[in-house]
């Protein structure tokens, strides 16, 4: 018989049990995605989003093992560059969740001028699809350091993530 994982009550993809905040590795998983990232995105140097998207992935496995991360969970971050409607999206998959609210995608988004693009004034936006107890939920961390949970969510697959940031971005 096989054991129900642990990262995912009821067996729902996209679940994981409540965050000991207390719990090392929680704490460096929510600094990398929270402050580490947001803080990257919103620095007024305009390269930002290109170094990131263009690094494969070696800038994101360097600021996780920077902000504690260990060099095992770096190798599990993946960097994707996806092309959107209205923005360019560098989406980072992030090392296996284990607590909730541990981020499972996080989503720099850059308008991309093309036609039906929002302004480029509004800049870079950041997303991320957490794990939550009953279902993974979409949220945004805003320049000031903000966060907001949106109503939307998804299943925790990469195509799913990016359609709904397509929605979110278009809407």
């Amino acid at each position: 018989m096989t054991e129900p994982d642990p990262a995912a009550p009821n067996e729902i993809p996209g679940t994981a049990p409540m965050a000991d905040p207390t719990e090392p590795r929680h704490q460096r998983h929510y600094v990398f995605a929270y402050r580490a990232i947001p803080s990257l995105v919103f620095a007024d140097d305009p390269q930002m989003f290109a170094a990131l998207a263009f690094s494969r992935g070696e800038m994101a496995r360097e600021m996780w093992t920077k902000t504690g991360g260990s060099a095992e969970d770096a190798e599990q971050i993946m960097v994707t560059l996806v092309r959107l409607l209205t923005h360019d999206v560098v989406v980072i998959t992030m090392p296996e969740v284990r607590q909730s609210p541990e981020a499972i995608f996080v989503g720099v988004a850059h308008p991309n001028g093309r036609p039906g693009a929002a302004d480029e004034s509004t800049g870079p936006r950041v997303f991320f699809l957490e794990a939550g107890l009953s279902q993974p939920m979409l949220g945004e961390v805003t320049a000031d350091g903000t966060h907001s949970t949106h109503a939307e969510t998804c299943k925790p697959e990469l195509e799913h993530f990016t359609a709904l940031l397509d929605e979110v971005l278009t809407a």
